[in-house]
Protein backbone atom coordinates (compact mmCIF):
# COMPACT_ATOMS: atom_id res chain seq x y z
CA UNK A 1 0.00 0.00 0.00
CA UNK A 2 2.43 2.59 -1.37
CA UNK A 3 -0.17 5.00 -2.62
CA UNK A 4 -1.93 7.18 0.04
CA UNK A 5 -5.34 6.66 -1.50
CA UNK A 6 -4.94 2.76 -0.69
CA UNK A 7 -5.26 3.10 2.83
CA UNK A 8 -8.51 5.68 3.62
CA UNK A 9 -9.98 5.81 6.95
CA UNK A 10 -13.22 7.40 8.18
CA UNK A 11 -12.80 8.49 12.07
CA UNK A 12 -16.59 9.35 13.07
CA UNK A 13 -16.77 11.81 16.01
CA UNK A 14 -12.99 12.23 15.17
CA UNK A 15 -12.56 16.02 16.13
CA UNK A 16 -11.76 15.16 19.94
CA UNK A 17 -11.23 12.50 22.57
CA UNK A 18 -10.55 9.30 21.75
CA UNK A 19 -11.72 9.90 17.91
CA UNK A 20 -8.93 12.98 17.43
CA UNK A 21 -6.42 10.52 18.83
CA UNK A 22 -7.14 7.69 16.63
CA UNK A 23 -7.15 10.16 13.60
CA UNK A 24 -3.88 11.50 14.64
CA UNK A 25 -2.26 7.86 15.44
CA UNK A 26 -3.60 6.72 12.15
CA UNK A 27 -2.55 9.59 9.73
CA UNK A 28 1.20 8.86 11.80
CA UNK A 29 1.01 5.45 10.11
CA UNK A 30 0.66 6.63 6.56
CA UNK A 31 -3.30 6.44 6.29
CA UNK A 32 -5.08 9.27 4.82
CA UNK A 33 -8.02 10.14 7.24
CA UNK A 34 -11.44 12.01 7.43
CA UNK A 35 -12.58 13.49 10.66
CA UNK A 36 -15.62 13.42 10.70
CA UNK A 37 -18.09 15.80 12.76
CA UNK A 38 -21.41 16.46 13.52
CA UNK A 39 -21.55 20.16 15.20
CA UNK A 40 -17.38 21.47 16.48
CA UNK A 41 -15.86 22.09 13.23
CA UNK A 42 -13.15 24.33 14.50
CA UNK A 43 -12.04 20.96 16.72
CA UNK A 44 -11.95 18.92 13.64
CA UNK A 45 -10.50 21.17 11.58
CA UNK A 46 -7.43 21.65 14.12
CA UNK A 47 -7.23 18.25 14.30
CA UNK A 48 -6.71 17.85 10.10
CA UNK A 49 -4.11 20.66 10.38
CA UNK A 50 -1.88 18.57 12.77
CA UNK A 51 -2.08 15.55 10.41
CA UNK A 52 -1.41 18.50 7.42
CA UNK A 53 1.59 19.88 9.42
CA UNK A 54 3.36 16.26 9.94
CA UNK A 55 3.21 15.85 6.16
CA UNK A 56 -0.37 13.60 6.37
CA UNK A 57 -3.26 13.58 4.54
CA UNK A 58 -6.31 14.39 5.86
CA UNK A 59 -9.78 16.06 5.89
CA UNK A 60 -12.72 17.48 7.13
CA UNK A 61 -16.37 15.63 6.96
CA UNK A 62 -19.47 17.05 8.33
CA UNK A 63 -22.07 14.59 9.23
CA UNK A 64 -24.52 13.45 11.92
CA UNK A 65 -24.56 9.88 11.63
CA UNK A 66 -28.01 9.71 13.02
CA UNK A 67 -28.99 10.61 9.70
CA UNK A 68 -28.71 8.10 6.89
CA UNK A 69 -28.84 10.41 4.33
CA UNK A 70 -26.32 12.21 5.60
CA UNK A 71 -24.15 8.80 6.00
CA UNK A 72 -24.35 8.27 2.18
CA UNK A 73 -23.21 12.12 1.71
CA UNK A 74 -20.19 11.82 3.71
CA UNK A 75 -19.35 8.81 1.71
CA UNK A 76 -19.36 9.88 -1.40
CA UNK A 77 -17.18 13.00 0.15
CA UNK A 78 -14.57 11.14 1.26
CA UNK A 79 -14.40 9.26 -1.69
CA UNK A 80 -13.56 12.38 -4.03
CA UNK A 81 -11.47 13.96 -1.84
CA UNK A 82 -9.28 10.90 -0.20
CA UNK A 83 -10.50 7.87 -2.73
CA UNK A 84 -12.41 4.69 -1.75
CA UNK A 85 -12.85 3.94 1.89
CA UNK A 86 -10.86 1.25 3.18
CA UNK A 87 -11.05 1.30 7.55
CA UNK A 88 -13.80 3.07 9.81
CA UNK A 89 -13.65 3.71 12.93
CA UNK A 90 -16.87 4.16 14.48
CA UNK A 91 -16.28 6.18 17.02
CA UNK A 92 -19.49 9.13 17.64
CA UNK A 93 -20.93 8.81 20.70
CA UNK A 94 -23.68 11.12 21.85
CA UNK A 95 -24.10 11.63 26.10
CA UNK A 96 -25.23 13.61 29.07
CA UNK A 97 -23.48 14.05 32.26
CA UNK A 98 -26.04 13.58 34.66
CA UNK A 99 -27.82 10.78 36.27
CA UNK A 100 -29.83 8.40 34.07
CA UNK A 101 -33.27 9.00 36.58
CA UNK A 102 -32.64 12.25 35.08
CA UNK A 103 -32.38 12.10 31.61
CA UNK A 104 -35.86 12.90 29.69
CA UNK A 105 -37.18 10.37 26.81
CA UNK A 106 -35.78 12.84 24.15
CA UNK A 107 -32.45 12.73 25.91
CA UNK A 108 -32.15 9.36 25.50
CA UNK A 109 -33.63 9.33 21.72
CA UNK A 110 -30.68 11.67 20.97
CA UNK A 111 -27.66 9.83 22.53
CA UNK A 112 -29.31 6.35 20.84
CA UNK A 113 -29.85 8.13 17.27
CA UNK A 114 -26.28 8.87 17.66
CA UNK A 115 -24.50 5.54 19.07
CA UNK A 116 -27.01 2.58 17.97
CA UNK A 117 -28.23 4.02 14.60
CA UNK A 118 -25.55 6.13 13.43
CA UNK A 119 -22.95 3.19 14.31
CA UNK A 120 -25.47 1.16 11.93
CA UNK A 121 -25.66 3.74 9.91
CA UNK A 122 -22.34 3.83 8.95
CA UNK A 123 -21.22 0.09 9.59
CA UNK A 124 -24.22 -0.86 7.05
CA UNK A 125 -23.10 1.75 4.54
CA UNK A 126 -19.42 0.92 4.63
CA UNK A 127 -20.57 -3.30 4.52
CA UNK A 128 -22.84 -2.95 1.65
CA UNK A 129 -19.82 -1.59 -0.37
CA UNK A 130 -17.26 -4.08 0.94
CA UNK A 131 -19.31 -7.22 0.21
CA UNK A 132 -20.18 -5.55 -2.98
CA UNK A 133 -16.47 -5.12 -4.39
CA UNK A 134 -15.49 -8.19 -2.76
CA UNK A 135 -13.33 -7.02 0.39
CA UNK A 136 -12.23 -8.40 3.48
CA UNK A 137 -13.24 -6.46 6.33
CA UNK A 138 -11.70 -8.45 9.20
CA UNK A 139 -8.85 -6.49 10.50
CA UNK A 140 -5.31 -8.64 10.36
CA UNK A 141 -2.78 -8.26 13.68
CA UNK A 142 0.06 -5.46 12.35
CA UNK A 143 -2.07 -4.16 9.84
CA UNK A 144 -2.44 -0.57 11.70
CA UNK A 145 -2.92 1.39 14.49
CA UNK A 146 0.52 -0.36 16.08
CA UNK A 147 2.70 2.05 18.19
Amino acid sequence: MDNVRDRVLLVTGGSRGIGAATALLAARQGWAVAVNYSANSLAADGVVRTIQAAGGHAITVQADVADEAQVLRMFEAVDAQLGRLTGLVNNAAGNFVAPTESLSPRAFDAVAGIVFHGSFYVTQAIGKRWVAEAKDGRWKPGSAFRN
